[in-house]
């Protein structure tokens, strides 16, 4: 895996994403379950995906993984999910 250099302000970023921040941040169990039912209706299209590359801020990544964590979900399914809302 390709290591990149971070900004400054890069580096203070990733520093505001500690396990405490990620624990204090989770979601309830009852809105990952719901989450969880909302994202059942989108594995049930099935419509055809085709496989793409971004380039991410290491950053946004990490606060990605976080925010999916805390849903409950693989942080793939995140980003295809908003990418999703944000096209329809």
């Amino acid at each position: 895996m390709p290591q990149f250099r971070l900004t400054a302000e890069e580096k203070e970023l990733q520093g505001l994403i500690t396990p405490e921040y990620i624990k204090n941040n989770r979601l309830s169990d009852s809105e990952i379950q719901r989450r969880k039912e909302v994202l059942k209706w989108y594995s049930v299209q099935k419509a055809e995906k085709k496989a793409i590359s971004i380039r991410l801020l290491s950053s946004d990544i990490l606060k990605l993984k976080a925010k999916a964590e805390s849903m409950g979900i693989p942080y793939q399914t995140l980003i295809a999910l908003e990418l999703h809302k944000l096209v329809n």
